[in-house]
């Protein structure tokens, strides 16, 4: 599998794991922040999955912009995840 594959589907995961975060962190807020009282039209503000889908994007361009500018590469040397052993 070439390089640029390879770069697409993790920036898709990365993508589908922020949609799954974000509705987490959103419904967590929903549920413990104040409810406003809006108007009757807001109600459908998410009738074509905006949040979702602006979540995906920004998951999926941030990956490429870190892999772009070598901050993946910094991390992966970097990272704590590398300082413990196995």
């Amino acid at each position: 599998m070439n390089y640029l594959i390879k770069l697409l589907i993790e920036a898709i995961f990365v993508g589908i794991g922020l949609i799954i975060m974000g509705s987490i962190v959103a419904s967590l807020v929903g549920y413990f922040y104040p409810k406003p009282v809006l108007p009757k039209s807001c109600a459908n503000y998410n009738k074509y999955y905006v949040m979702e889908f602006t979540l995906f994007l920004t998951g999926f361009l941030f990956h490429l912009l870190c892999e772009v500018s070598g901050f993946n590469s910094w991390y992966i040397v970097n990272s704590a995840a590398k300082m413990t052993k196995v």
